[in-house]
């Protein structure tokens, strides 16, 4: 599954790493944590 900035990512709940860069927030998913996609 390919992603790409703007698409609406789902994930199991405690998938995500939180990484703060500049004051800002991100998430960090392994890929094979993604469980379904939608694109913009």
């Amino acid at each position: 599954m390919d992603v790409e900035v703007g698409d609406i990512v789902y994930f199991t709940k405690y998938s995500p790493d939180e990484l703060e860069v500049n004051g800002e927030k991100y998430l960090v998913i392994r890929h094979s944590s993604i469980l379904a996609k939608e694109s913009k």
